[in-house]
């Protein structure tokens, strides 16, 4: 996979230079800005712009405001033409540099947003579950009409009222 081997380079290379929290910011930024920026997203990948200036382009915003391995990775993104795939980068970036802290991020999926200190207290939970830091990030998901849903490591833990009453009415089929 192209966004493994990206990442895992870019994570690589910031380790060494001790500069992984930086590089964490910047490559995030940077797939953020791909995202929302349609002008910054067609000029970057389209074919009809050289390298070369794509190059000058992010030399002359970039160099000095973010760490030259960041403005190094954006070079080679760009000459092997791979600068769509940031956004999938930064992600493996991520789990690169939650694993190296025995950090575990995930999602809690509520009906509404939920409050501050439940959350903490799931994480607490998960955690304690997971014998890792876990920190979730809330996100809305409307189909929900009560509990939660809890994703961390590639693991789901259903606590939705859909999820409680199918497993009720599993145990009342045995």
């Amino acid at each position: 996979m192209i966004a493994q081997a990206y990442g895992n380079a870019l994570y690589e290379a910031a380790r060494a230079a001790g500069r992984e929290e930086q590089v964490l910011d910047e490559v995030t930024c940077l797939a953020e800005l791909m995202e929302s920026e349609d002008a910054l997203r067609k000029f970057l990948g389209s074919p009809a712009v050289t390298k070369e200036k794509k190059k000058d382009f992010a030399e002359t915003v970039l160099r000095g405001r973010v760490s030259d391995e960041m403005v190094n990775f954006l070079f080679v993104l760009i000459d092997k033409e791979r600068v769509w795939h940031i956004a999938r980068i930064a992600r493996v970036y991520r789990r690169r540099f939650a694993e190296a802290r025995n950090v575990a991020a995930g999602k809690i999926y509520s009906a509404a947003p939920m409050p501050e200190e439940q959350i903490e207290s799931t994480e607490q939970a998960m955690s304690r579950l997971l014998g890792k830091r876990v920190e979730l990030e809330n996100e809305v998901d409307t189909r929900l009409l009560g509990g939660m849903k809890i994703q961390v490591d590639g693991k789901l833990l259903d606590r939705s009222l859909k999820g409680e009453l199918a497993l009720l009415l599993a145990a009342l089929k045995r």
